[in-house]
């Protein structure tokens, strides 16, 4: 899908943008090209509200203001896939802006709320559209970060193989066993470890890991957003330290009865003290839903 094509550049420029630009061209119908000026006889012109947008959080609101002037005539599909990606593209430009790293977590689960059966086993839960949206945002986030346990139980690739794009940088989070390129496919020679404090080779310690220290310290490397794949309890920690940007949810029409549960700490007492998101969304994912929350947090 040249569209997608279009958005990686996107992503691409926003890495050494010095500013926001008004307007974005995009050409189509050849080679897929991405200018941040306006340019007459382009396939598709982004117009944008620079002042509204630059002054949000990148998931929060600012890009009601985008504005599409299509003059190529984009699918519906197309249309979907622009409009649903684009802010994920501007997360460079803002993450280095603010020195910060976004953090999205996404899981696949079932109606009653499990992630994997009793015995582990989550293949597939989620539908194909899902898979190919964790790809895509595999490739617009810089990093992609998952628990150790998750390693040891999945073995999972944490690779770019459905699309377009980049891997992203991986990160695992948590004490384990010595982790060998052999054993693991996500072991590599960029791949970052957090054992406590330190990364790579850091001592094991029994003490919570602080993630806010972890994404700035991401953040002083150039990584500018991660994607959180799980598990269960790595994704629960960065809400409870209220350092989790933003929720994707995926609901597949199954039930389990039983097995892991998507989030894992204690529960609140009271419904008015459940956690709310800012802003949340539905997105149609093939014939089943994906739920999108931003979440900020009052200081």
């Amino acid at each position: 899908m040249k569209i997608w094509d279009a958005l990686l550049s996107i992503k691409e420029q926003f890495t050494n943008a010095a500013q926001f630009p008004a307007t974005i061209s995009i050409y189509l119908r050849q080679d897929v090209e991405v200018s941040f000026e306006y340019n007459e006889g382009a396939d598709l012109y982004l117009e944008f509200d620079v002042e509204k947008i630059t002054q949000n959080h990148p998931f929060a609101g600012g890009f009601q203001q985008l504005r599409i002037r299509d003059e190529m005539g984009l699918s519906p599909e197309e249309q979907h896939c622009l409009t649903l990606y684009f802010p994920y593209t501007t997360l460079p430009f803002f993450g280095s802006k603010q020195g910060k790293c976004f953090s999205i977590s996404h899981f696949a689960q079932t109606l009653d709320g499990r992630i994997a059966s009793c015995t582990g086993d989550s293949k597939w839960i989620g539908n194909e559209e899902n898979l190919i949206h964790a790809h895509r945002m595999r490739a617009l986030c810089d990093g992609i970060l998952v628990g150790a346990n998750t390693v040891v139980t999945d073995n999972p690739r944490l690779n770019v193989r459905k699309v377009n794009g980049a891997d992203p940088i991986k990160v695992i989070i948590g004490d384990a066993p010595e982790f060998s390129e052999e054993q693991y496919h996500a072991i590599g020679p960029e791949t970052l470890i957090y054992k406590n404090q330190a990364v790579l080779n850091g001592s094991s310690s029994s003490e919570e890991i602080n993630l806010q220290d972890v994404l700035i310290e991401l953040s002083k490397t150039g990584i500018y957003s991660v994607y959180i794949e799980g598990g269960s309890f790595t994704t629960s920690s960065f809400i409870q330290q209220r350092q989790l940007d933003q929720v994707q949810l995926h609901f597949a029409p199954k039930v389990l009865g039983a097995g892991v549960s998507s989030f894992s700490f204690d529960g609140v007492n009271q419904v008015e003290d459940a956690i709310t998101f800012s802003e949340s969304k539905f997105v149609p994912m093939g014939d089943e839903i994906m739920f999108v929350g931003n979440l900020t947090y009052e200081s």
